[in-house]
């Protein structure tokens, strides 16, 4: 979704034109960095990603959702959960789809599931590239309630033993009459 809202902003006009698009403009992903949990991504204007190993990103929403997605065998999966209910989001699996719907202003309790043995030291989660909260401790979860409506990319960020990884994102869509 944030792919989508990103092109339609930068293409269409108030008038419903289509305008140009500048590629030198937006944000960088590396494709050198895909096999790991954090991909690198930067702002154009500070990339020295050679052409033939850059991905151009319309913006820095777009980035953040993109390195999550291209998280590969991470030790940290994403958990979301209506609070005090049993609806949510299942196990990550690639190529499955992966999230949930509620209704706008539903609580939704975010976590993490770790791998045996990591360690974690924090986590950040994220609406895109919106910083919704940070958790220092056990059980690594924290509730959301102020959510825009529509479909959020939510993802998290952790530091562990090795730095700095993401988990895959889910797409929770918060609509009327969920």
């Amino acid at each position: 979704m944030p792919w989508i809202r990103a092109l339609a902003e930068l293409r269409m006009t108030p008038e419903g034109n289509l305008r140009d698009v500048d590629f030198q403009s937006g944000w960088r992903g590396d494709r050198r960095t895909l096999n790991g949990t954090y991909a690198a991504i930067m702002p154009a204007a500070e990339s020295d990603v050679p052409p033939e190993a850059a991905v151009w990103l319309p913006n820095r929403e777009v980035a953040f959702v993109w390195r999550a997605w291209q998280t590969k065998d991470s030790p940290v999966s994403l958990t979301a959960k209506v609070k005090g209910g049993a609806k949510g989001i299942g196990t990550f699996q690639p190529k499955k789809s992966f999230g949930m719907s509620a209704a706008p202003g539903t609580e939704i309790t975010l976590g993490i599931e770790v791998e045996k043995d990591f360690p974690v030291t924090a986590v950040r989660f994220y609406d895109g590239d919106k910083l919704i909260g940070t958790v220092d401790n056990e059980p690594w979860e924290l509730d959301w309630s102020h959510a825009e409506t529509g479909c959020r990319a939510v993802w998290a960020e952790f530091d562990g033993k090795d730095g700095t990884g993401a988990a895959n994102p889910a797409l929770i869509s918060f609509e009327p009459g969920e």
